[in-house]
């Protein structure tokens, strides 16, 4: 009962990234028999340090056993993710779509890590070149992703490659014409280009 009121619970108040979980996933959250901790933690509604700690701690102690267990890296991953711990969620996110190339809950998990941790490096203004990679890498994942396409308008802003910047830019404020930080990249293009309007 507890897991069918969880469930719903899921559906109603997560990304739409989790309320289409796989069947294998949907069912790890709604096996009584997992540990407690487990229960506890892997949840789209769990931001809280201390417990995705926990939880990553958990996973690392079933991994030596079940190396290969795909779920396991990906709810690692996305623990990282919630983290903000791109770095260490990366390699496990790539384990599960090497494993499943098809597996599109960890495909648009990996593009978001890959277009944060760009992000993260463009406005620390550290290795733009690195940027470059990441979101391309998310752009691979998910090409008409507008968000993907903002980041490396940054980025290639960043890298003074401005005409590249601005279309990547353009095309990012079609879906989201409101946008404000898009829009002051948008102005911050034509600047540097010398383009007036």
């Amino acid at each position: 009962m507890l897991a069918g009121i969880y469930l719903t619970l899921l559906h109603l108040a997560s990304p739409p990234c989790f309320a289409s979980l796989s069947t294998p996933r949907r069912d790890l959250l709604a096996d009584d028999k997992r540990p407690s901790s487990l229960w506890k933690h892997v949840s789209p509604l769990t931001t809280d340090q201390i417990e995705l700690t926990e939880t990553i701690q958990y996973l690392r102690e079933r991994l030596p056993g079940d190396p290969d267990n795909v779920e396991l890296r990906w709810w690692k991953g996305w623990c990282y993710r919630q983290l903000e711990e791109y770095d260490s969620a990366i390699p496990e996110l790539e384990f599960v779509l090497h494993h499943d190339p098809e597996d599109a809950e960890a495909r648009h998990l990996l593009g978001e890590v890959y277009n944060n941790k760009a992000y993260i490096l463009y406005q620390q203004g550290g290795n733009p070149a690195l940027a470059l990679v990441l979101i391309e890498k998310a752009i691979t994942l998910d090409p008409d992703e507008p968000l993907y396409l903002g980041t490396k308008g940054e980025v290639l802003y960043r890298l003074g490659r401005h005409r590249e910047a601005l279309k990547c830019i353009k095309r990012a404020l079609r879906d989201y014409p409101d946008h404000p930080e898009m829009l002051e990249d948008l102005k911050r293009v034509k600047t540097a280009m010398g383009v007036r309007r």
